[in-house]
């Protein structure tokens, strides 16, 4: 299957531009985790960096995840259903983003932990 240059630049300027408040969100969710986690020690060590960059890979992974979409999002526009896309967009953006903050904060939790 074939995708034209006009669907692939659509789909680019809707997810790309909606991947910074996706990465927002996540970073508030991560930052949040890890003021809790860290706020139930008194005597905690400074956040190592072997810490910051398992958060960086996760980071690196959920923007992988991300990507996914564009399977979706072409797939539909090489439909009849093209016209609908802008209904559906937000709403799989706002699903996804909020799973994956569901997801971040256990993650998170682990990863900063105060042992």
């Amino acid at each position: 299957m074939m995708f034209n240059r006009e669907h692939v630049t659509d789909a680019l300027r809707f997810w790309e531009l909606a991947r910074i408040p996706y990465n927002l969100a996540l970073l508030a969710v991560t930052i949040g985790a890890a003021f809790v986690e860290r706020s139930q020690c008194d005597d905690c060590y400074p956040v190592a960096a072997s810490q910051v960059l398992t958060v960086g890979w996760w980071a690196v992974m959920a923007n992988i995840a991300y990507s996914t979409v564009y399977l979706v999002d072409l797939f539909v526009q090489s439909s009849d259903f093209r016209p609908m896309r802008l209904y559906w967009r937000s709403a799989i953006w706002l699903v996804g983003t909020a799973f994956a903050s569901y997801i971040a904060w256990p993650i998170a939790s682990v990863v900063f932990y105060p042992f």
